[in-house]
């Protein structure tokens, strides 16, 4: 097998040896010392201890008493790139089905009570008042979850361990996420609490959550998936960028988010009767090879180079399931970046004068594993 398929189950391995349990960028507020000291009700010193968490390059979380954790997310992407190689490898079958199980008892386990879907396992505080309780349903996590329990009910070899019918794209969101309206127009929410509107990517998993269902929309719902793919779309600039929301202070550009508004609009046009602006979907995928691809920085944030992000790298990898991007050269961007692998994982971020190699599971290991799965899947077969 070539390099990528061998990088792929080296991590595989690797986390399953650890029961896929781990740290994340966001998690320094599950601190048992940052709990202790700090009123849950200071915003800002929470957000702080959450940037530090996040940027620094040394690993504070062992003496902050951080407990290594399952994420929903990061489950679901195991899981994703597990169904890929059951596809092309079915030597493999027997170990992969070991992983499987486990992973889907893992998400029962993590599941909302109340509803079917999930949320992050920590707290999460952010500019504009954003703020809501670990475990709280939310929309990205579980369009990750229902991607991924779709791929496996589509297994014909496979039976899951527990009955996950009910878990594929539902509309138990439809009551939880708010719905609301700025200046340009209507978006669901990231999740059921106040501070997080106006976020394009999530809105746009949302409509697509939405239109897969297998239940009827009613008019009022079927209404509002149409106006909120249309806000998304006219926020789409003429030369095809897309900023992360709405508020003043989303409208950073950057690489992953704006892949994320690329596959959801594709899978829209390819999966369901709505449809995304395709004019539209165009400028944007040009905007990022022109901006993302072409730069050999390969950067996180639009025109600044001095950051590489590997949640990014995954994120074009998934890509090549749509095509869109040449075979070679998403292999090109690859290969540079293919020898930072190293000791069963990749680095979290390179800088132009440093690397930080904290080992995430959920937000660089997982997503390596989940993009590489696409790579090795999709290939050069469509180039």
């Amino acid at each position: 097998m070539n390099k990528s398929f061998n990088i792929s189950f080296e991590i595989l391995r690797y986390w399953s040896n650890r029961d896929f349990k781990g740290w994340d960028p966001y998690d320094m507020l599950n601190s048992k010392v940052v709990q202790a000291i700090i009123p849950k009700n200071s915003h800002f010193l929470l957000w702080v201890c959450i940037q530090l968490g996040k940027v620094l390059p040394i690993n504070l979380r062992r003496a902050m008493q951080v407990p290594k954790t399952h994420n929903a997310k990061g489950v679901a992407l195991f899981i994703s790139g597990i169904c890929n190689y059951w596809h092309i490898s079915p030597k493999d079958k027997p170990e992969l089905k070991k992983y499987l199980d486990r992973l889907i008892i893992i998400l029962s386990d993590l599941k909302d009570p109340s509803i079917n879907a999930w949320g992050y396992g920590f707290l999460w505080v952010a500019r504009g008042g954003l703020r809501f309780p670990a475990g709280a349903p939310n929309v990205v996590v579980s369009y990750y979850v229902y991607s991924a329990l779709e791929k496996v009910a589509n297994l014909k070899d496979y039976n899951p361990p527990v009955n996950i019918k009910d878990w594929i794209f539902p509309q138990d969101l439809l009551e939880v996420l708010r719905r609301t309206e700025f200046n340009e127009g209507p978006l669901f929410s990231y999740s059921g609490y106040e501070g997080n509107e106006g976020v394009f990517n999530a809105s746009l998993f949302a409509s697509l959550i939405f239109a897969k269902s297998s239940e009827k929309l009613d008019e009022h719902d079927n209404r509002f998936v149409l106006d909120s793919i249309k806000t998304v779309e006219d926020n789409i600039k003429e030369d095809g960028s897309i900023g992360y929301g709405q508020k003043p202070f989303q409208s950073w550009v950057d690489n992953h988010h704006t892949l994320y508004i690329i596959e959801a609009a594709s899978r829209l046009n390819r999966e369901t009767h709505f449809t995304f602006n395709q004019q539209k979907l165009d400028k944007a995928i040009l905007f990022y090879r022109n901006n993302f691809i072409k730069d050999k920085g390969f950067p996180l944030f639009l025109n600044k180079s001095y950051v590489m992000d590997f949640h990014a790298l995954g994120q074009l990898l998934r890509m090549r399931e749509f095509d869109l991007y040449g075979y070679s050269e998403t292999k090109q961007v690859l290969d540079k970046w293919q020898r930072y692998f190293k000791k069963s994982k990749y680095p979290y971020r390179i800088y132009k004068y440093g690397t930080n190699n904290l080992n995430y599971i959920r937000w660089t290991q997982a997503f390596m594993f989940y993009g590489l799965s696409y790579f090795d899947r999709y290939g050069n077969a469509k180039s």
